[in-house]
């Protein structure tokens, strides 16, 4: 019976990590993506929530008033109830997602009215106005729109 070379199994290797080196780059764009994605679909949910709850008013706030919104702490995204500051839903972010709006800024909150719409920028002084926040997530990958209204 005959066993492999040494220089068989160097050539091996060597093969095997070429293959890994060239696959290295496409798993880490394919992360970023996936965190992306998760990102996105969690903004989404968020946004969703806030409408919802500005709707339902549970506080009786005035039609353009501020009734909820939802901010970025850190790497957590919170729907909070304006009146009273209660969290009534929040999830965690990735540390490599970044959410700004269509300036570059950095996203810190967006609010609703009873209507479910923007209310007047007095009653949430630092939140964004912008239309879209856009979510990026590494230096390769285009950054995906979340529309706000």
């Amino acid at each position: 019976m005959r066993g492999f070379t040494l220089v068989e199994l160097m050539v091996t290797v060597a093969v095997i990590a070429v293959l890994a080196a060239l696959a290295l780059p496409a798993a880490a764009t394919w992360a970023a993506g996936a965190r992306q994605a998760e990102a996105r679909g969690e903004l989404e949910e968020a946004l969703g929530r806030a409408r919802a709850l500005a709707i339902r008013n549970p506080d009786g706030r005035a039609a353009g008033q501020a009734a909820a919104l939802v901010r970025l702490r850190g790497n957590t995204l919170q729907v909070v109830r304006v009146a009273n500051g209660e969290v009534s839903w929040q999830a965690d972010l990735h540390s490599g997602v970044a959410l700004r709006d269509d300036g570059g800024v950095p996203f810190a909150c967006v609010a609703f009215d009873s209507r479910g719409l923007r209310p007047d920028p007095a009653t949430a002084p630092d939140c964004t106005w912008a239309p879209r926040v856009r979510v990026h997530s590494g230096e390769r990958r285009a950054p995906a729109d979340v529309e706000l209204l």
